[in-house]
């Protein structure tokens, strides 16, 4: 049982979250790609306020919004990708003109 509970938050979740986020990000709207970095931000601010230690703050911190970076970079580059989609129809476009 333990062995199953590790691959799934090992390999699994990670796998699924960017999955997800791809999901999202590919839309043509930034807003659906920006739900799981500002879901992630907010869980690891509620994290932080919970933490008794103040000398684990930041390091926690850091370690919690791992997820909100990655998130945000895949974001960054589906857009970058759909931009550049988005250029390439409008010149072929006005070269059909």
């Amino acid at each position: 049982m333990i062995h199953k509970i590790n691959f799934l938050t090992i390999v699994v979740l990670p796998i699924g979250f960017i999955l997800v986020q791809i999901l999202l990000s590919k839309n043509d709207s930034k807003y659906p790609g920006l739900i799981i970095p500002i879901l992630n931000f907010l869980f690891s601010i509620v994290g932080i306020i919970q933490t008794p230690n103040t000398k684990n703050m930041f390091s926690g911190f850091i370690m919690c919004n791992t997820t909100t970076v990655i998130a945000l970079i895949i974001l960054y580059i589906c857009q970058k990708n759909i931009k550049k989609k988005n250029q390439i129809t409008k010149m072929k476009i006005q070269d059909l003109e």
